[in-house]
């Protein structure tokens, strides 16, 4: 067995306690208290430095904004000044060359604007200084009215006087500038755009103010120029520390003003253009525009002064922003930004100095402790590696350290420890192997049991649905045959045998379904009491067959009209009065609906405008008297395939019916609670939730009626049906050929390709699992080719699964139909996809002076002779949804006209309805 132990040229002369070695840690003390004596002093000098900061933005801000406010002040002191001398009479707008020696000599006179003029209604134009700046000639320039789309440029005297013409431009339309439109705009002194001269080059912008004579009429717009270079100049003179600066932008980012560049803009050839402040040359202007936008996300959205800080190559710069308004139009924002750096280097040198300081501590401290890290590190480390080997497999280590008393004793017990968990590793690792087995063993066995349990269903799901595919089909066909009329009854047997044992398979499918966590809530709008009747009428001929009373009722305060999953809601309901009905022998079956009202409704009931009138909370109870339930059986009665000892000895059902009812009710936001009692009968209720809905929100169904031809003038639609089972394709062929459509069938994919070449059918029923070739590839061979593309190619499929539609679908497929095909929906896809017309079979009426079912036509008059008239209109019109509306205005006394009405508009007996209230004597339709 290996042994590690410590080299002797690291071992001490004797044995001392770990408690004299730790003593040297006050070397950690002694530069714990210098670094937090250090770091104090900074973070105060930082303070110090972020208030001088901040008072020096603030003051630096105000002796910007108190300068803007004189500057721009000036320009409408000047309109002002002009206009009151126009009001006066001082002044005659329509003398121009008088205006313009006054603009000549008023621009001389103020400073901080260089060029005044003036613009008629007329379109002249007049204007006198130095537009080009003080370096430049005085100039006054002239839109005379004989050419109104004309300036000319003239060298003036001192007095203002044209002289030498400079230069003329066409196309200066007055009534067309911006500052002459501004001024209308707004009918009161404003500011215009700013603009560049190019030729100076220099940047302006334009202070005007409209003239009105004393009826109010529009005379002309006075303006004048306010160069900005003033602002950058009165910036620059500004000391902001030792690199700080200060610019102003407007609104959209471009620079009015900088405190560093030479000019706000840039002339590229020849053209002037404004410099966006995130695109400056200057990188510190540049990186303070980008934060403020980062910050802010538009410039646009500061709203009031903000005081920030942003890092700049790691240095901390200070940043105040400040919104600048006037009143007359301008936006602008004052921006100032401070370097830390500038602030910091004396407080930086104390910092050093403190830091050297700190370090000679610490050097003193670290040789103290390089000689307690010699005696103690190496036998940790020793330790820490024989821990790490028995963390990687390897139990054989054994650690020797000596001269540390209590370092030894710790390297005992590790020796200890290793042999014991050496030991009972080796019983562990053979108890594992055993294990591991069997579960592996386990693992393979339920792996398998799956995949049988899914290609069970889907083998049984094919196999099962594709003969019923005939049968039902078949079924169809003879009940429609005339010829048939005698065998109509044991036709029907056969069709309702044929659904119940597709309702069998539906329910062990959809158990899969539920296990498979596939389950959706799909919530439709529906007539919850037609519910409730439908499933009546469907289990009363069960019930009274055994003699039994059936009875459904429902509070008066629960709603008639529902948002909710109606087809589960009603599979639920069916699952359990039926199996009441199967187990019950005598007595009755109940089934009652209330609403339940809970404390926050009636909390809400004196605030109708705190209730939640949409949401109601619904409890079913289905009670009988039949053999009830013994208590062992209740916990079980919910599983999968599980029966109770009634339900082994009736021999009826799967034993789902009850598990898949839970889950939907669970999905419905409830769940089922069962009482019973051996001999007494049996109650079960559940809860859900629902949402209240409107009689005009109804989902309706298209009126069916049976397919019996072609309407003339319509192409000879050519129709392939490909299934390798003859039965299938011997359904489609008798069900399409008597209409007049062309037809051919081939019973593999490699066939289905073949047939298509040759005959370009317009649309394909396409079995999707045969042999040779399956459906899928020959979809896409077909599809592979441009002439595919017009060929319609609808699945029939006998898988039950959703997931399959997506597949199909994939592989080319336009549609998706599953087996049994119902004959509605193949004529409905042709419809669909191909725009075939049928023709529908005529319901013959049937004049008597009793209506069918026993019901008199009296019963008519007891409604409004308005409301008969809306009943005959809408069922001439074959409009259900209309017809439910009116059947729910009927007064609960007159249950037998209501129910008999409502059944006929399911049954899409329109017909019916007309002959009844063709009866009435004297009645003449509208």
């Amino acid at each position: 067995m290996p042994s590690l132990s410590i080299p002797r040229r690291l071992r001490l002369p004797r044995k001392v306690s770990l408690g004299s070695v730790l003593v040297v840690p006050f070397v950690l003390q002694v530069a714990l208290v210098v670094g937090l004596t250090s770091y104090l002093s900074l973070r105060n000098g930082q303070q110090a430095v972020n208030n001088v900061a901040a008072q020096l933005r603030q003051e630096t801000m105000a002796r910007i904004q108190q300068q803007l406010d004189q500057y721009l002040a000036v320009p409408f002191l000047i309109n002002q000044i002009n206009l009151d001398a126009i009001a006066l009479g001082i002044l005659d707008v329509n003398d121009l060359p008088a205006l313009r020696r006054y603009f000549t000599r008023q621009a001389a006179a103020f400073g901080p604007v260089d060029f005044i003029f003036y613009g008629t209604a007329e379109g002249e134009f007049a204007g006198g200084g130095w537009p080009e700046g003080r370096d430049a000639p005085l100039q006054v320039q002239i839109v005379s009215q004989d050419q109104p789309n004309l300036i000319r440029f003239y060298v003036a005297d001192a007095e203002g006087n044209p002289g030498r013409l400079i230069q003329s431009s066409p196309n200066f339309l007055v009534r067309q500038r911006p500052w002459y439109t501004a001024a209308l705009r707004t009918g009161k002194p404003t500011w215009g755009e700013i603009f560049t001269f190019q030729a100076f080059p220099s940047m302006a912008i334009p202070a005007s103010a409209p003239v009105f004579d004393r009826s109010g009429r529009l005379q002309g717009v006075i303006a004048n120029n306010f160069f900005l270079e003033q602002i950058s100049d009165f910036l620059k003179t500004l000391k902001i520390g030792k690199s700080g600066q200060t610019f102003i932008l407007d609104r959209s980012g471009l620079i009015i003003a900088s405190s560093t560049l030479d000019r706000p803009f840039v002339v590229e050839s020849g053209v002037a253009k404004r410099i966006e402040a995130v695109n400056s040359a200057d990188p510190l202007l540049r990186s303070t525009a980008r934060h403020l936008r980062q910050q802010f996300g538009d410039f646009r959205q500061i709203r009031e002064s903000a005081q920030l800080e942003f890092r700049l190559a790691g240095d901390r710069q200070f940043l105040q922003v400040l919104p600048y308004q006037d009143g007359r139009g301008l936006d602008w924002l004052i921006v100032v930004v401070v370097p830390e750096a500038d602030f910091m280097e004396e407080i930086q040198a104390n910092t050093h100095r403190t830091i050297l300081l700190t370090l000679l501590a610490l050097i003193v401290a670290i040789a103290l402790g390089n000689l307690t890290a010699r005696w103690i590190a190496q036998p940790i480390l020793r330790l820490n590696a024989a821990a790490r080997a028995i963390k990687q497999g390897d139990l054989r280590q054994t650690v020797e350290v000596e001269n540390i008393r209590e370092l030894e004793i710790l390297a005992n017990s590790f020796n200890q420890m290793a042999s014991e968990l050496r030991a009972s590793f080796e019983e562990l690792e053979t108890r594992v192997e055993a294990r591991t087995a069997e579960l592996r063993t386990a693992k393979d066995l339920a792996d398998s049991a799956n995949r049988a349990k899914s290609d069970f269903l889907a083998r049984m799901s094919h196999e099962l649905r594709t003969p019923l595919n005939a049968i039902l089909g078949f079924t169809q066909l003879l009940l429609h045959n005339p010829e048939m009329q005698s065998g109509n009854n044991e036709l029907s047997i056969i069709s309702r045998s044929g659904e119940h044992l597709l309702d069998l398979i539906n329910d062990i499918l959809e158990m899969s379904r539920i296990e498979a966590g596939r389950l959706t809530y799909q919530a439709i709008n529906f007539d919850f009491y037609r519910l409730l009747e439908a499933v009546e009428d469907m289990l009363q001929l069960r019930a009274s067959s055994k003699g039994l009373t059936l009875s459904i009722t429902h509070a008066d305060n629960v709603p008639r009209y529902l948002h909710s999953d109606e087809k589960k809601l009603r599979q639920v309901l069916i699952n359990l009065l039926g199996n009441a009905i199967k187990f019950t022998e005598a007595g009755h079956v109940q089934l009652s609906v209330q609403r339940i009202i809970s404390e926050s409704d009636l909390a809400a009931g004196d605030r109708p405008e705190e209730a939640d009138d949409t949401e109601v909370h619904l409890l079913f109870e289905v009670s009988d008297t039949g053999p009830g339930i013994a208590p062992a059986e209740i916990d079980s009665i919910f599983e999968a395939f599980a029966q109770t000892e009634a339900g082994r000895k009736a021999d009826q059902g799967t034993g789902l019916g009850l598990p898949i009812s839970l889950k939907f009710v669970q999905l419905m936001g409830g769940t089922i609670q069962v009482r019973s009692a051996l001999g007494k009968g049996s109650t079960f209720s559940f809860d859900i939730y629902a949402h209240t809905a409107e009689s005009a929100d109804l989902d309706t169904q298209a009126l069916t009626q049976r397919v019996v031809g072609l309407e003339p003038d319509q192409p000879t639609y050519r129709i392939l049906v490909v299934d390798d089972r003859l039965t299938n394709r011997q359904l489609l062929l008798q069900l399409l050929r008597p209409l007049g459509f062309e037809v051919r069938e081939a019973q593999n994919g490699q066939e289905a390709v073949a047939v298509w070449e040759a005959w370009q059918p317009h649309l394909i029923w396409m079995d999707m699992r045969m042999p040779v070739m399956d459906g899928y590839e020959a979809t896409r061979q077909i599809k592979a080719h441009l002439r595919g593309q017009a060929t319609i190619i609808i699945a029939l499929t006998a898988s039950a699964f959703d997931e399959e539609r997506a597949i199909v679908l994939s592989a080319g497929c336009d549609d998706f139909v599953r087996k049994p095909m119902r004959e509605n929906i193949i004529f409905g896809k042709m419809a669909q996809f191909l725009g075939v017309r049928y023709i529908y079979e005529e319901i013959a009426p049937q004049p008597v002076a009793i209506a069918s079912d026993g019901l008199s036509a009296d019963l008519l008059l007891s409604m409004p002779p308005s409301w008969i008239d809306q009943l005959y209109d809408a069922a001439n019109q074959v409009d259900n949804r209309r017809l439910s509306e009116l059947i729910a205005q009927i007064p609960e006394q007159q249950v037998t006209l209501a129910r008999t009405l409502l059944q006929w508009v399911r049954n899409f007996r329109c017909d019916k309805i007309i002959d009844l209230v063709e009866q009435l004597d004297g009645y003449r339709a509208p």
